[in-house]
C-alpha cells in the first residue's frame, strides 16, 4: 500500500517504483519496516529506487539488513557525472543549517543567562526562564533537521562536531552561573537601608517598640521624611522615631 508522503524535504530525493507498481505522491517515501504488496511484481534487477533532485539514479547498496526501497540503502556514489557531489552537498547544506540554528539555540540562552544575572534583583529569573524556553526550542528544531539527513552515508565534518561540543559546554556553562547566582532562581530579601534614608519601612515589635524591617516584606510604617527636630514632621506622620541626631517621621503603608 503506499500511503502519503513521509520523507523530509531538506534534501530532495524522489522514489522510483519500478514497473506495475502503484504511482506513488511526490515526496513519499517507505517507512521503516514497509513492505510491498505481495500482489505486486518483483522490480526489475538492480532496479534503481531513488533518484536524486536532478533524476539521476542512485543504485542500492549490497547490505542485506535494509531492503533496496529503503531511502537508507541508497549509494550516493552510483549516481551519474556530478550526482555524488550534489546529493553530499545537500546533506552538508542542511547539517549547516542545523548547526546555525544549534549557536543560535546557544545564543540566545548564553544572553539569557547573562541579563538574568545582570538583572538578579529585578526580576532576572522571568529573564532566564523565557531565554530557556527559546533556546531549547531552537535546539530541537536543530536537532531534527539534522535527523532528517542521518539516513545519508555522509560523515559530519571535523567542524561540525567542535561547534557542537564548544556550544554544548557554553550552554552548561552559562546555565550554571544562572542558576548560581543569587537572586535569578530564588527569592533574596532587600537589604536594610540605612536608617536615616528616607523611604525605610518599619514594623511594629512584639515588645512594645518599633523596628525597622526590609521593605520586601511584611511592614506597616514608612519614614516619609528626616527632620533635625521631631516637632517639624508633618500632621499625617503616626510615629517619629529618633535615627541618631535625626528623627525619621512614620506613616502608614
Amino acid at each position: 500500500m503506499i500511503g502519503s508522503a513521509t520523507w523530509s524535504e531538506e534534501v530532495r530525493m524522489r522514489f522510483q517504483a519500478p514497473p506495475g507498481w502503484p504511482p506513488t505522491p511526490d515526496g513519499w517515501a517507505p517507512e521503516p519496516g514497509w513492505e510491498p504488496e505481495p500482489q505486486w511484481p518483483a522490480p526489475p534487477p538492480g532496479w534503481a529506487f531513488w533518484l536524486d533532485d536532478h533524476g539521476m539514479p542512485l543504485r542500492p547498496r549490497p547490505d542485506a539488513t535494509l531492503p533496496p526501497w529503503d531511502l537508507r540503502a541508497a549509494d550516493l556514489t552510483s549516481s551519474g557525472p556530478g550526482g555524488t557531489d550534489r546529493v553530499v552537498e545537500e546533506v552538508r547544506a542542511t547539517r549547516r543549517r542545523a548547526l546555525r540554528t544549534f549557536l543560535l539555540a546557544v545564543v540566545v540562552v548564553g544572553a539569557a543567562a547573562g541579563g538574568a544575572v545582570l538583572a538578579a534583583d529585578a526580576g532576572g529569573g522571568l529573564l532566564w526562564v523565557a531565554g530557556l524556553a527559546v533556546g531549547v526550542a531552537l535546539a530541537v528544531r536543530a536537532w531534527r533537521r539534522w535527523r532528517s539527513v542521518a539516513g545519508f552515508d555522509v560523515a559530519p565534518t571535523a567542524l561540525g562536531r567542535v561547534t557542537v561540543v564548544v556550544g554544548l559546554a557554553a550552554a552548561v556553562g552559562a546555565g550554571y552561573l544562572a542558576f548560581t547566582t543569587p537572586g535569578v532562581m530564588t527569592t533574596t530579601s532587600s537589604p536594610l537601608p540605612p536608617p536615616e534614608s528616607v523611604g525605610s519601612c518599619w514594623q511594629d515589635a512584639p515588645d512594645g517598640v518599633l523596628e525597622q524591617v526590609p521593605c520586601s516584606g511584611p511592614h506597616a510604617y514608612r519614614v516619609s521624611v528626616v527632620v533635625s527636630d521631631s516637632a517639624r514632621c508633618p500632621a499625617a506622620s503616626t510615629y517619629v522615631v529618633t535615627l541618631g541626631a535625626r528623627f525619621g517621621c512614620l506613616v502608614e503603608d
